[in-house]
């Protein structure tokens, strides 16, 4: 991937943060998934990028030098990324949570800034009070809703993008009055990582997962709530007994419920390996004989952005995914992808044992699928982003 030109940021950082009080790092959570691979693939188009932080949740203090390396190993393996980028550590007071906003980022992140990229509104209305450029991401989330843009001035020259995670959140977004002509649509990003060939780590996989009595391998990465279709995968697990069902992620609390449903159910070929470093991910994922994009038949398909689905192309295995707008949107009916209706459990069975049936486990892999990935990695994304907002002018003081 090519630089991009320096006439976009020619003096400061851009600047990363997903929300204002969120940690560096954490396992299964998918806005820090996006906001450290945001800034390293910024980092990657030749553009200093940082990533602004909470120093919470890490189990070991990473204000001092020492510890800011610890923070990034940590990422680096979570994440499966670089960490060139710079690190900014905020303080968050839980006597004083308004804090961060009224002093931490006005005090130590903004003045780095060239060019601020944010989830929170909260921090837009700062760029926006101090014309510092910035681009506020929408993924529909609570936090993101109008009561919370108060300060915000959308039509000022600073406000340089407004993305939008699907077609459906722009849409309500233009219809709540913001300006249309700074709406771009952006799905999430996939790790560019993901599509090396792993064939060995693969193969032991297999062998250990497998052992001598399962047929097939049936693999679901990402998030376990009851939203993301897991009661579905639940139902077809114990209509293939001879499938071995792997859901690798997930919170705490969710693989507890999915634990206590499957011993209540009597059900014997799942296991919950809960959340894993993304290279083990991606050697999951190259083991498996289909992999599995499910999701609940609910209003909020409409809004779901596939990041799962392009790391799934990217593993160059054949999908089983649900028929919603985003991923039909990708395929264009020349990728290894079988879909199950989300409303018919019944379906998603069908769908597994046809993309299954017939079919031998190799290390030939579905160019198509590899090749269609490759443009929604993190670092297509972000040149996508700086192609539509343009050259930047930087203030120097705030």
């Amino acid at each position: 991937m090519t630089a991009v030109p320096n006439r976009f940021l020619p003096e400061g950082h851009y600047v990363v943060c997903a929300k204002a009080n969120d940690p560096l790092s954490n396992p299964a959570r998918a806005r820090l998934i996006w906001a450290a691979n945001t800034a390293q693939a910024m980092q990657s188009l030749g553009v200093p990028a940082l990533l602004a932080g909470g120093a919470q949740d890490h189990g070991f203090p990473v204000e001092s030098f020492a510890g800011k390396a610890a923070a990034k190993r940590r990422i680096a393996q979570l994440y499966g990324i670089d960490t060139d980028f710079d690190l900014r550590i905020v303080a968050n007071n839980r006597r004083d949570p308004d804090r961060i906003y009224n002093a931490e980022y006005p005090q130590n992140v903004l003045p780095h800034a060239g060019l601020v990229h944010t989830r929170d509104p909260r921090i837009a209305a700062l760029c926006s009070k101090r014309a510092i450029p910035f681009i506020l991401e929408f993924h529909d989330e609570d936090y993101q809703e109008p009561e919370h843009w108060e300060g915000i001035d959308f039509a000022s020259p600073s406000c340089k993008a407004l993305i939008a995670i699907t077609a459906s959140v722009s849409q309500r977004l233009i219809a709540l009055g913001l300006p249309a002509d700074k709406i771009l649509v952006q799905n999430s990003g996939a790790n560019s990582r993901a599509s090396a060939d792993r064939f060995e780590a693969a193969s032991r996989w297999r062998a250990s997962l497998l052992e001598d009595w399962y047929e097939r391998l049936v693999v679901y990465t990402g998030g376990l709530q009851t939203e993301r279709g897991v009661e579905h995968i639940l139902w077809a697990a114990k209509a293939l007994p001879r499938f071995l069902f792997v859901l690798g992620g997930g919170h705490a609390n969710d693989i507890r419920r999915l634990e206590a449903i499957i011993e209540k159910r009597g059900i014997t070929n799942i296991k919950l390996p809960g959340y894993m470093p993304f290279d083990t991910v991606c050697e999951i994922q190259q083991a498996a004989d289909v992999l599995l994009f499910t999701r609940a038949a609910t209003a909020r398909a409409t809004v779901t952005s596939p990041l799962k689905f392009f790391e799934y192309l990217l593993s160059g295995r054949p999908v089983v995914s649900a028929r919603i707008p985003s991923v039909e949107s990708v395929d264009g009916g020349k990728l290894a992808v079988h879909y199950y209706n989300p409303g018919s459990t019944s379906s998603l069975v069908e769908a597994i044992v046809r993309a299954t049936s017939g079919k031998r486990w190799t290390n030939a892999r579905e160019d198509a699928n590899i090749q269609a990935g490759a443009d929604f990695v993190w670092e297509a994304r972000q040149r996508r982003i700086m192609d539509f907002i343009g050259p930047i002018e930087v203030k120097t003081t705030f």
